[in-house]
Formats: structure tokens, C-alpha cells, sequence
């Protein structure tokens, strides 16, 4: 059988959430399944390190679905992708960050990691927002198989477009191999480079507005304000659309001197900085998932987050939940981890432990089960 895939997220150095959940799932599956033929299709110049085994190739196929301009995500998906499956005859065709071409014949495995647009609006701009409120309802009513990255997000897929429960698969992300306990050695160096040799607690992740982090702020400087010490704040990742509200915490805020924005960072930084925090951050007003909480968790680093949405789910009793409106709470918190020695190592712990339940190896047996019941459907 001939598989086709949307693989617009696999893009060098620059895999972000849905973009290593991409890499993860595929890298697996077109081992796990040496039978089938993959087309990977791109929409710019692509690595061949994304062409994972013998069973892949890569095509090129314009024109580059750039976001913040959905005529072009239009014709990528709704024609490019569209004509090159059906070019190619294939016989399934797989998309993992939730748009297929809605007037394929083809069977297609979708996944749709969340619907926070919906109930964030600011994180888009106004014209995408009216292309993602149009176009996703399509793609999830479209699919052949729909699956998402939590059942928290299954529940909501299944409100909100109104498909039922049982016929969306739950596919849970994992933690890379590369995140992983910290020596102290380690710890120091990555200290050394990032915060004078101060320690820190770490928030990683896109900065938009749904991510609370004018909030974190705000409990960052009261954790200080009740604390005399040297503690650090570090933003790690990218910038997303503005946030007023951001640039008025941090003006606003008393210790804005021990707040560092990192930018993009690379996966081996990233990996020591979240190993070498004292914990991880995390208050977001939604997600669909939460993967920086498994990678902190992997790291034996204690995480504080949201009580909201998915991250109960993910986190279980190995973190310390918080409302994610109450800067008294969250700075609580921040408080306990960093005066308690026994509540740190009790999380770190638990942390390990719970993360190991999540696994690419079996998220991506699923997604290889799926395929192979639609290749079987396609066979009759």
C-alpha cells in the first residue's frame, strides 16, 4: 500500500510542539510498518533526515503554506496536498497537525491536537481565526480517523463538532529520549551560562496570551517580594502573536531584572535548562496536552501547573496543581519547591515514574493501527 503524509511540520532545526509530535510518531511508524511505501510530502526544501528508512520519500510541493496567510494553507492542503495523493495513488493519506484536503477520496488518518483557538481567540490573528473556525471543523468531520493528544481534547473535539467520543482515538504525546536527570556538574554549567550561577525556575513554551504568563509574573514577584534570594525566571521559546498584557507585567514588576527571555533555544539547550531548573512553571489558561510538563517530569524536575483542561490528566498526583488565576497560589508553590528539599525530591520522584507511562513506541502503534485498518477497508 501507498501511505501519504502531510509532512509540512518536519522543518530543521526549528520543531516545535506539534512539529516533534510529527517527528516522534513518523520516524516509528514508517518502521513499524516496512510492508507500506510512504510519501512524504513537503511545502518547502526539505532534510533527509526526515526521510527515516528505505520504505520514504520526499516530495516538494509548492507553495509554502506560510500561517499567517491562510490562502496559501488553502492551496497547500486543498490542492497541492490534494493533487499529489492522488498523482501518486495512495492509498491512505495521514495528517498529523489536524488540515486534510476535505474533497479527497482518499482515507485519511487526522489528528487534531486541540481546539484552544476556539476558546483563546487572541493566540490567532482575526483572519486566521475565521480560516482555523472553518477549515478544522471540515478537516475533523472529513476524516476517515480522527484522533487527538488527550481525552480531555477528545471530549472537546466531540462537543464542540459534535462526533461521538468513540470515534476519536486518543494518541498521547511523550518526552524525547534526550530529557533526562541532570549531573550536578551539569547543573552548574548550565547555571553558569544561562543565570550567573543563579538558580531558576523555568517556563518553556510559545509566549502568547493563552499561556498565562503576564500571571507567572506577577507570582514570580511575590514569590521574591516573601523570599530574600537570588532565584531566576527563564522564558524559553519563541515569541507568538503580541501581549499587551506581557510587556505590562514585566514593566510593572518589581523584580524584572531576574526575568531572562532565551528565545528559540536548541534541543540540547533546552534539555539542560529544563534539567538543571528547581522546577517547572507552568500556568497556562489551556492545553491540549502540556508536553513541557512530561519533559520536566523526565528530567526528575518538580512541576507546578494549571488545574485546568489537560494537565491534570498528564501530570496526575506528580505535580503540584494550581489555580491558574490565583498569583498567590502559584507563588505558594514556587515557595514550597524551592524551601523544601523532601517536597522537591518527592516530586522528582513521582515525576519519573509518571512519565514513563507515556510512550512514542505505543502512541505510534496506535497511529500504525489505524492506518492499517483503513489499508485493509481500502483492500475490499
Amino acid at each position: 500500500m501507498i501511505i501519504g503524509v502531510n509532512a509540512r511540520m518536519l522543518i530543521l532545526n526549528k520543531l516545535e510542539g506539534q512539529g516533534w509530535f510529527t517527528h516522534e510518531i513518523l520516524r516509528r511508524v514508517v518502521r513499524m510498518n516496512p510492508q507500506h511505501e510512504f510519501k512524504f510530502f513537503f511545502d518547502r526544501p526539505f532534510s533527509s533526515d526526515f526521510i527515516y528508512a528505505e520504505n520514504t520519500k520526499g516530495y516538494l510541493i509548492p507553495p509554502r503554506a506560510v500561517m499567517r496567510f491562510p490562502f496559501l494553507f488553502e492551496i497547500w492542503y486543498q490542492y497541492s496536498l490534494l493533487f499529489a495523493s492522488k498523482f501518486l495513488a495512495c492509498d491512505v493519506l495521514i495528517s498529523l497537525d489536524g488540515f486534510i484536503p476535505v474533497r479527497s477520496k482518499i482515507p485519511t488518518v487526522n489528528v487534531i491536537h486541540d481546539l484552544g483557538f476556539i476558546h483563546y481567540p487572541a493566540q490567532l490573528k482575526k483572519g486566521l481565526i475565521r480560516y482555523y473556525r472553518k477549515r478544522y471543523r471540515d478537516c475533523a468531520l472529513k476524516a476517515s480517523k480522527l484522533a487527538t493528544v488527550s481525552k480531555f481534547s477528545r471530549v472537546d473535539i466531540s462537543e464542540q463538532y459534535g462526533i461521538p467520543l468513540d470515534e476519536i482515538t486518543v494518541v498521547y504525546n511523550a518526552a524525547r529520549a534526550i530529557f533526562k536527570p541532570a549531573s550536578i556538574a551539569e547543573i552548574d554549567d548550565t547555571k553558569s551560562k544561562w543565570t550567573n550561577g543563579c538558580d531558576y525556575f523555568i517556563y518553556t513554551g510559545i509566549v502568547q496570551p493563552r499561556k498565562n504568563i503576564a500571571r507567572l509574573f506577577r507570582a514570580f514577584d511575590l514569590f521574591k517580594n516573601n523570599s530574600d534570594n537570588e532565584v531566576r525566571l527563564l522564558i524559553v521559546g519563541a515569541k507568538g502573536w503580541g501581549d499587551p498584557e506581557v510587556a505590562e507585567a514585566l514593566a510593572n514588576m518589581k523584580h524584572a531584572h531576574s526575568v531572562k527571555f532565551t528565545g528559540y533555544v536548541s534541543e540540547t539547550d533546552l534539555a539542560k535548562l529544563m534539567g538543571s531548573a528547581i522546577a517547572l512553571t507552568f500556568i497556562p489558561h489551556f492545553e491540549g496536552f502540556g508536553i513541557p510538563v512530561l519533559e520536566a517530569m523526565q528530567c526528575g524536575v518538580p512541576v507546578i501547573c494549571s488545574n485546568v483542561t489537560s494537565l491534570p490528566e498528564v501530570a496526575g498526583d506528580s505535580a503540584i496543581l494550581v489555580d491558574h488565576l490565583d498569583e498567590k497560589a502559584v507563588a505558594e508553590a514556587m515557595s514550597a519547591v524551592f524551601s523544601n528539599e523532601n517536597l522537591r525530591n518527592d516530586l522528582s520522584q513521582k515525576g519519573i515514574k509518571r512519565a514513563a507511562d507515556f510512550s512514542w513506541d505505543s502512541s505510534a502503534r496506535i497511529v500504525s493501527k489505524l492506518i492499517e485498518e483503513l489499508t485493509i477497508s481500502a483492500q475490499r
